[in-house]
């Protein structure tokens, strides 16, 4: 499309110049950044058929406008290329949600971040990893979509560390990118948006508001009883925000460990049902004060002694994701937050089946 933009213009000298005034302006991860120039700037924008002008919402906590143009000025300076734009925006849409709570997220100082996982035909088009370290390095779509995301919450929510808005104790290196494709091949199960009411022609962005990353082993378990109960004594971690808060818990199975549970006939709401049941945190191993603040927190119900991880099973949430390997992985949440999907859309409402068709 044709677009007239309105950003200020700014003159730099070079490279070296404009990674200098980025530093000034706070609008920056720590990396180096690419230079928005127009012409940069005009081809991210060949893969959006929005007006420039169209906002997907404000980003807490500072409420800046996250309009089409910016997110494909801060697109460019992450280094997206311009097919990986139409996701960054419906991930942009996702996290504004009110029950995704980004301002709690930006503030806390637990280590959380949002995490993207992308389904559905655009995430093989485009080439996000879901597969071999999918979580890791040495993939740019991965990478620079998820970097994209944490910019677009610096420079228009303000969740910068100097001045100290994000006041993560430790931080969290997935504040850096953290975005993966689910490994839809290797599920036993519908996609996780087809479990949510989406098609599965329908590609989507869920944000999961996570808090830290815990691998759980097991290479002996053939069934799937007995691997699902190492699993939810993994899940069972003590001092989680889960813990204090309930909320949303989320497992990625590796490929491996689902093919174990999808032959033995279990679904999605049997692994949730055993996870409620079974990933139990042993209370009396506490101290009695802060037991008795936990109580202050939890429903009533709670069994004193086993606190479950989640209020209700449908909150443990299950995905497939990864390659070879027995390796899974647990995923606390901020507590206080739901996840969100959102399909990515053109401007009329329509779901994108393919690049090409925001470029007719």
């Amino acid at each position: 499309m044709t677009a007239t933009l309105t950003a200020e213009r700014l003159e730099v000298r070079d490279f070296d110049d404009f990674q200098a005034l980025a530093l000034s302006k706070t609008w920056q991860d720590g990396l180096p950044l690419v230079p928005p120039t127009e012409d940069r700037v005009a081809a991210m924008l060949t893969y959006c058929d929005r007006d420039p002008s169209f906002s997907y919402g404000t980003v807490a906590p500072y409420y800046g406008d996250a309009t089409v143009e910016k997110l494909a000025i801060i697109a460019v300076m992450a280094g997206c290329a311009p097919e990986y734009f139409p996701i960054l925006c419906a991930a942009v849409g996702a996290v504004v949600q009110p029950e995704f709570n980004l301002y709690g997220l930006q503030a806390t100082t637990s280590p959380v971040t949002p995490l993207l996982i992308v389904s559905g035909p655009l995430a093989d088009e485009i080439g996000i990893n879901g597969a071999d370290g999918a979580f890791g390095h040495g993939n740019v779509a991965n990478a620079t979509i998820g970097r994209a995301l944490r910019l677009v919450m610096i420079i228009l929510g303000g969740g910068t560390v100097v001045p100290q808005v994000d006041r993560s104790t430790h931080g969290f290196p997935g504040k850096y990118s953290f975005c993966a494709a689910e490994n839809e091949a290797a599920t036993p199960w519908d996609p996780f948006p087809v479990q949510r009411g989406f098609d599965r022609s329908t590609s989507t962005v869920s944000v999961f508001g996570v808090h830290g990353f815990h691998s759980m082993v097991d290479i002996v378990s053939d069934d799937a009883a007995d691997l699902m109960l190492t699993l939810s004594a993994g899940v069972a971690a003590t001092g989680t925000n889960n813990m204090t808060h309930g909320g949303e818990a989320l497992l990625v199975m590796c490929p491996e460990h689902a093919a174990i549970v999808g032959r033995s006939g279990w679904s999605v709401s049997d692994i949730q049902h055993f996870l409620f049941e079974h990933a139990r945190i042993d209370m009396t191993r506490l101290p009695e004060g802060f037991r008795t603040y936990l109580r202050s927190r939890r429903p009533k119900w709670v069994d004193q002694d086993r606190y479950p991880v989640v209020d209700r099973p449908e909150q443990h949430q299950v995905l497939v994701v990864g390659g070879t390997g027995i390796h899974s992985v647990y995923l606390p949440s901020f507590g206080s937050t739901t996840a969100v999907t959102r399909p990515v859309l053109d401007a009329s409402g329509a779901p994108v089946a393919n690049l090409a068709a925001l470029r007719s």
